[in-house]
């Protein structure tokens, strides 16, 4: 993103604070710039505003995660997943995270959630198989 962006999508919120494309644009600027509050608060509005999209909830994550907040990573995430409890992306963000935290388990039962939720989907057994391959636990798909 540039600032000149940034500047448009903050006039386009002075008008409509609501605005989903407006908030991701701030929200992403102001992670770019390492402004971690004006982020978090983009993006909280966005992720609770904008509910059917997942952005919002990534990149709150994203900027907790770089303020090394990790608990509230943790409660984006599965705010996220609650709001969105199939979708592949936030799953797959979700156990990137654990596994960099080297926390196998939670990432392992995270990605097999996927595969109950939706156990048609090759994508959510593809995920699975990875997690577990990732945690040194090849006896976990089953």
């Amino acid at each position: 993103g540039n600032g000149g962006a940034a500047n448009g999508a903050r006039a386009i919120l002075e008008k409509d604070e609501t605005n989903c494309e407006a908030l991701g644009a701030v929200a992403e600027w102001e992670l770019a710039q390492r402004r971690l509050q004006d982020s978090v608060r983009a993006a909280q509005v966005l992720a609770t505003q904008c509910t059917d999209r997942i952005d919002g909830y990534l990149l709150l994550a994203r900027a907790y995660e770089a303020a090394g907040r990790d608990a509230a990573v943790e409660r984006v995430f599965r705010d996220a997943i609650e709001a969105h409890p199939d979708n592949p992306q936030v799953t797959r963000r979700f156990t990137e995270w654990l596994m960099e935290k080297r926390r196998g388990d939670a990432a392992v039962a995270i990605a097999g959630r996927l595969t109950k939720l939706a156990p048609n989907r090759n994508s959510s057994w593809r995920l699975l198989g990875e997690v577990c391959r990732r945690a040194d636990r090849p006896a976990c798909v089953k």
